[in-house]
Order: C-alpha cells, then sequence, then structure tokens
C-alpha cells in the first residue's frame, strides 16, 4: 500500500493512521484470541504502517504522522480492557516514534476522542444504559462527531502545528478535565 501510494504521488507528506477495533468484556473474560485481534489492529498495525510511511518521509526529509488513540487510553475504563491497553500503547509508542524520528524531520502525534458516534460503537450505543454511563462521564453532556475531530487533525497536518511531537490533543467533551 505505502510503495503504492510512494510511486503513485511521488511523496507521503501525511499519514492519519485510524484503523481500529475494541471488544466488550470484563477483564476476567477477556481470551487470548480477543487480546491479539485488539492488539494485532490497534497497535501492531499501526506500528508497522508508521515505520513503512516514516521509511518514505525520511528521504523527503519531512512529513507528519498522526496516530488515533482515545481518551481511555488515558484514564482507562470497565468492559475494554484489551482496547484500553491498546489506546494506551498507542499514547506512549506515539512519543517514542516522534522523539526517535524528529532526527529525520518527521512529526507524529496522536488524537485521542472520548466517544464518538460511529459505526463501530453504533450498537453498543444504542443501549441507553450504556449511553447515559458515557454520557453521564462527560462533561458536554453529549457524545462527539467525526467532524469534531477535524480541527484536531488540520491542526497536526498543517504548518500550524510545525512546532508539535510526541504529543496527543484530546477531543474529549471536557472528559480528562475531571
Amino acid at each position: 500500500m505505502v510503495e503504492s501510494i510512494a510511486s503513485t504521488f511521488g511523496t507521503i507528506d501525511i499519514l492519519v493512521n485510524n484503523a481500529g477495533t475494541s471488544q466488550t468484556n470484563f477483564a476476567l473474560d477477556v481470551t487470548e484470541e480477543e487480546w491479539d485481534k485488539v492488539m494485532n489492529l490497534n497497535v501492531k498495525s499501526l506500528f508497522f504502517c508508521s515505520q513503512a510511511v516514516a521509511k518514505i518521509m525520511k528521504n523527503q526529509g519531512k512529513g507528519k504522522i498522526i496516530t488515533v488513540s482515545s481518551v481511555v487510553g488515558a484514564v482507562g475504563d470497565v468492559g475494554i480492557s484489551a482496547y484500553t491497553a491498546s489506546k494506551a500503547a498507542v499514547i506512549n509508542l506515539t512519543r517514542s516514534l516522534a522523539l526517535e524520528w524528529a532526527r529525520l524531520g518527521n512529526q507524529v502525534n496522536a488524537i485521542g476522542p472520548a466517544y464518538i458516534e460511529t459505526e463501530m460503537n453504533h450498537e453498543q450505543l444504542s443501549n441507553p444504559k450504556v449511553l447515559d454511563k458515557i454520557i453521564g462521564k462527560t462533561p458536554m453532556k453529549r457524545l462527539g462527531n467525526p467532524e469534531e475531530i477535524e480541527g484536531a487533525v488540520l491542526l497536526l497536518a498543517s504548518d500550524a502545528g510545525s512546532f508539535i511531537t510526541g504529543q496527543t490533543i484530546f477531543v474529549d467533551g471536557g472528559w480528562l478535565a475531571q
């Protein structure tokens, strides 16, 4: 994929690493298969995609990599232990890559959304008990929507964010301010 994009367009200036999956299961019941599925998609694929793109960016002398974590990567939550662990790994992996790849001219940052209504979590959020719990934890008393992530992406992808690296910007409706 990376080679195809680089050969078609000549450069890769920005990567937004936004693949992800979750599981809903209490920690005592998580299977190794569930754990591996979440970690492989949320951390392993993010790392190796970033690595492949960083090799292209290294030759360019610049590039921006934006990873997608989650607010629960900073604070955890009940019933999604593999997901919270994977998103915490994304936050620290982002920091490590930023430190290592800054000398190459690359910036690596993360975005940490709170609950954003998407196809992936639509079924979960249709449960009034779950929705009430999430909204109860969110000072703005609502879910976010995908368009509200755009501003953080644009900042990190543009020249306006040219001195930002190794950071996670939380777009969380105030969740972490508590």
